[in-house]
């Protein structure tokens, strides 16, 4: 994972707004290994895209202290709703960004309707993760990461990190 970027994180947000994504039926959530260190220990990460210039993901499992009556003191709906905001990695953290049941919502007029509509299966991130094309395959085989697939209608974020670890020979479904 890498930090910084402009052009291939404009690449993929251009991909995003050309090709929206069809709901998907299933979640693909990353939980990291013992092997990571540091920034992404402990870390539960669901794939928001893939596209053929990289992917993108949310970690589900890191609450700030912020909420979005805090950053936003001037916006009603987001006084009101007052939701916390997670850390959704180390890539533009400037920006508010919002999952519905695992799928990325976009554009961002779409996640003032979210803020708006009170939902609260919406969670909003401060922030993602971003891999190049072919980045997360190679630190899969590396063993960085569990991969599971999970129903989107089962997808539980609040579902503690150490719960997602898949021990060996158990299914990873």
């Amino acid at each position: 994972m890498k930090t910084g970027w402009k052009t291939f994180v404009l690449a993929i947000l251009m991909a995003f707004a050309i090709a929206p994504a069809a709901r998907a039926e299933n979640v693909k959530v990353l939980v990291a290994s013992p092997k990571m260190g540091e920034f992404y220990t402990q870390t539960v990460i669901v794939i928001a895209r893939e596209v053929e210039q990289g992917a993108i993901g949310y970690i589900v499992n890191r609450k700030t202290p912020m909420t979005l009556g805090r950053l936003f003191p001037d916006d009603a709906p987001s006084v009101k709703l007052n939701a916390p905001v997670y850390l959704g990695g180390p890539n533009n953290v400037q920006s508010v960004w919002a999952l519905v049941d695992g799928q990325m919502v976009l554009p961002s007029d779409k996640v003032d309707e979210q803020i708006s509509a009170a939902d609260p299966k919406v969670r909003y991130f401060a922030g993602w993760v971003q891999w190049e094309p072919g980045e997360l395959d190679a630190e899969i085989d590396k063993g960085y990461w569990q991969v599971n697939e999970v129903p989107a209608a089962e997808f539980n974020p609040d579902k503690p990190w150490d719960s997602w670890v898949v021990q060996e020979g158990q299914n990873r479904t």
